[in-house]
């Protein structure tokens, strides 16, 4: 298994800002995706 570089949520966040002001829903589903990756560990 390769190694991924863990994110923070802040990163996450600050790499989607741009599509997030454009279509604020994508926040929702990089949240569901965050939780849902938490949740697998």
């Amino acid at each position: 298994m390769n190694k991924k570089k863990r994110i923070s949520m802040k990163e996450l966040l600050e790499e989607n800002k741009q599509e997030i002001l454009k279509n604020p829903s994508i926040l929702e589903k990089i949240e569901e995706k965050w939780e849902s990756k938490k949740a697998m560990k």
